[in-house]
Parts: C-alpha cells; structure tokens; sequence
C-alpha cells in the first residue's frame, strides 16, 4: 500500500467531535442517551430510551436521598452521631423480583460513614 496515497486528502478530512450524554428521567422511570455533534455545525445526532437500569445513580441522588433520611427523626436519632460529621455513599441495588421496585427503577442502598468506619442505626 502506499502510503502516500492514503494520506492523499487528509488533510481535508477533520474528525467530528461528539459529546454522549445520559440522564434519568425519574418522574417518567427511564433514562435518555443523547448524542450530540459539536462544532462549527453542532446538532443532535442520535436520541435513545434507556433502561432506568442503567443510569448511574449522581450524587445528587445521594444527597436527596440522605436528606429523606435525616427527616425521619427516628432514624437520625438512632445513627447516634452528628449528621454533618458523616459521609454518605451509595451501592446500587437490583432486583429479580417483579414485586420489589428496584426491580425496575433505579434503586441504591445507602451507606454511612465515620471517618474509616461504616455506621448503622443502632435499634
């Protein structure tokens, strides 16, 4: 092959930039993946449904989620601890059960952090 011959018009050619982006649509139970040309002519490409399966869970979720939490007065008082001193993260949950919700919504577990130690309420 000659590889001159390959590059012949190369320099014409410009990779197309794209951005890919996810988000859930929590009140409709779905997410959507949209991907979007940028550029001198930025457009949308390309728009699908996604399974609410596979949006990850943002950390805006996660502090929604531990405010809800903190609200139920029983639960704060049994963590025992200063709110403000912890750190929550998330672990996603599934289920196959068709019963459960998280076996079609986008489900997480909550835990709980102090310092280098994971907390639970105490009962």
């Amino acid at each position: 092959m000659d590889l001159g011959a390959a590059l012949k018009g190369a320099e014409r050619d410009t990779a197309e930039r794209h951005a890919d982006l996810l988000f859930a649509r929590a009140e409709r139970d779905y997410g959507v993946r949209v991907v979007v040309r940028l550029g001198t002519t930025p457009a949308v490409a390309d728009v699908q449904r996604v399974s609410p399966n596979s949006v990850p869970i943002t950390r805006a979720d996660v502090d929604q989620a531990w405010r809800v939490a903190l609200a139920d007065k029983a639960y704060a008082t049994q963590l025992g601890r200063d709110p403000a001193q912890l750190r929550v993260e998330a672990l996603r949950m599934y289920s196959e059960d068709p019963s459960d919700p998280c076996s079609s919504g986008r489900c997480f577990y909550l835990m709980v952090r102090d310092g280098g130690f994971y907390v639970r309420a105490h009962r």
